[in-house]
C-alpha cells in the first residue's frame, strides 16, 4: 500500500515496459526518448530532374528526413531515400561487329540514322543490324520515363554480297523473304546437314536438319523476323538478309 493508500496504481515502467521499481526504489535511470520511423519512400528522379520533400525542392542523391507529429511516446518521422535513374547509353558490337546492341536493358529504344538524322522507323528493339554501312545511334527511354540518347557510332562492314569465307557455299536469293536456297558446286560432305541460324548477338534462332539433293539445300526462313543473320552450315558461315 503506498502514500494514498490506493494499491491499484500501475507500477511505474520504462519504454520497453520493465517495472522500474526494484525493493521499493525507483530507478528514474536516464531521460528515456524513442523516434518511430512510421513511412519511408524510395524516390528516383531522371538526372537533371527534382522533388519536393517537406516543402523543399531536393536534386541530389540522399537520405532526408521530416517530422510527422511528435507525442510523450516519441516522434513520428518520414524519411525520403533519392536516388538518380542513370541511363546507360553505352553500345556494344555484337557478333562478327556487324550490329549494335544497347546496354540499357528493359527499356523502349528507338534506333536513328545519325547522318540523315531521321528516326528508323521499325527499328525499335535492344539490337539493331543495319544493312547499310553508316552511322548510328539509339533513343532510349527507361522503365522510369527517363530520355537519353547514345553516341553515334560508326559502322562499315556491312556487306550483304560479303561472305564469311571464300570458299564453300553460297546463299540466293540474298535479301530473301522466305525460301533461301544453299548451294555448293564441291557438294556436301553428309547427306543430311545441320543448319544453324544466328542473330547478330551470336543467338541460336532456328536449327535444323535438312536433306541435300544434287548439292542444295532448301530452307524456309519466312517465321524470321526481318534483319540480319548469320547461317551456318558444315562448319562455315554466311551471311543473309530477312526482309
Amino acid at each position: 500500500m503506498d502514500e494514498d493508500g490506493i494499491t491499484s496504481e500501475p507500477l511505474p515502467i520504462d519504454l520497453d515496459g520493465n517495472s522500474l521499481l526494484t525493493g521499493g526504489q525507483i530507478d528514474m535511470g536516464a531521460y528515456e526518448y524513442r523516434t518511430t520511423a512510421v513511412d519511408s519512400l524510395n524516390v528516383a528522379i531522371c538526372p537533371g530532374g527534382q522533388t519536393t520533400f517537406d516543402g523543399k525542392v531536393v536534386d541530389s542523391v540522399g537520405v532526408y528526413s521530416r517530422l510527422i507529429s511528435s507525442t510523450s511516446s516519441g516522434d513520428s518521422v518520414q524519411y525520403l531515400l533519392l536516388s538518380i535513374d542513370s541511363v546507360n547509353t553505352k553500345l556494344s558490337l555484337g557478333l562478327y561487329g556487324a550490329s549494335f546492341i544497347s546496354e540499357e536493358d528493359s527499356a523502349t529504344y528507338q534506333w536513328v540514322d545519325c547522318t540523315s538524322n531521321t528516326v528508323l522507323v521499325g527499328d525499335t528493339f535492344q539490337t539493331y543490324s543495319p544493312t547499310q554501312n553508316g552511322s548510328y545511334a539509339v533513343i532510349i527511354t527507361s522503365k522510369l520515363g527517363c530520355v537519353d540518347t547514345s553516341e553515334c557510332v560508326t559502322i562499315n562492314n556491312v556487306s550483304l554480297a560479303e561472305n564469311l569465307a571464300e570458299t564453300g557455299f553460297r546463299l540466293y536469293p540474298n535479301p530473301t523473304k522466305d525460301l533461301l536456297h544453299i548451294s555448293s558446286q564441291e557438294g556436301f560432305t553428309q547427306k543430311e546437314i545441320t543448319i544453324h541460324i544466328y542473330d547478330l548477338s551470336g543467338r541460336v534462332v532456328w536449327s535444323e536438319i535438312t536433306s541435300q539433293a544434287d548439292g542444295e539445300l532448301l530452307i524456309d526462313v519466312k517465321g524470321l523476323p526481318a534483319g540480319v543473320y548469320v547461317l551456318e552450315c558444315e562448319g562455315e558461315r554466311r551471311k543473309f538478309l530477312k526482309q
